[in-house]
C-alpha cells in the first residue's frame, strides 16, 4: 500500500509519553487511529478507541461553539452598551427639539421647514419621526 507524508500536531505530554516508549510506531498508530475513525461510520467493525476519537471530535467541536457563542455574547451585551450610552447622550438633545419646534406653527411643521431638518440633523431622527413627537408632545 502506498503512503503519503501527512503533518499532524499532538499535545506536548502525548508527543513527550510516545517519545518515552520506544514499541509505538507512531505512524502505525495513526494509520490505526484514522481508519477506526472511518470504520466508526459504518454500523461494523466500531472500535471503542474510534468511537472515542469521534466523541472527542465532538467535544473540541461543542467548545469551540461554546466559545464563540460567548465571545458573540459579549459583542452583543457591548453593542448594547454603546446604544445605551449613545441614547443617553442624546436625550437632551432631543429633548431640546422637541421643546424647540414646539413653538412651531403646525403648517409649518414638515419636513422640510429647515428647522426641523437642522434638528432632525443633530438628533439622528428622521424629520418625519421628530415631526410625529412634536406632535405627541402637544397632545
Amino acid at each position: 500500500m502506498s503512503k503519503k507524508r501527512k503533518s499532524v500536531t499532538i499535545d506536548l505530554s502525548l508527543a513527550r509519553q510516545i517519545d518515552r516508549r520506544s514499541e509505538i510506531n507512531f505512524s502505525s498508530l495513526v494509520n490505526d487511529l484514522v481508519r477506526n475513525y472511518f470504520a466508526g461510520d459504518g454500523m461494523s467493525h466500531k472500535s471503542k478507541a474510534a468511537l472515542e476519537v469521534q466523541l472527542q471530535h465532538v467535544q473540541e467541536e461543542i467548545e469551540q461553539k461554546e466559545e464563540r457563542l460567548e465571545q458573540l455574547r459579549q459583542r452583543g451585551e457591548e453593542l448594547q452598551q454603546r446604544i445605551d450610552e449613545y441614547e443617553n447622550e442624546q436625550a437632551p438633545i432631543r429633548e431640546e427639539a422637541i421643546d424647540v419646534l414646539q413653538n412651531t406653527p403646525g403648517e409649518d411643521l414638515h419636513p422640510e421647514n429647515a428647522a426641523v431638518k437642522n434638528w432632525a440633523g443633530k438628533t439622528g431622527i428622521p424629520a418625519t419621526e421628530l415631526i410625529e413627537r412634536v406632535k405627541n408632545e402637544r397632545q
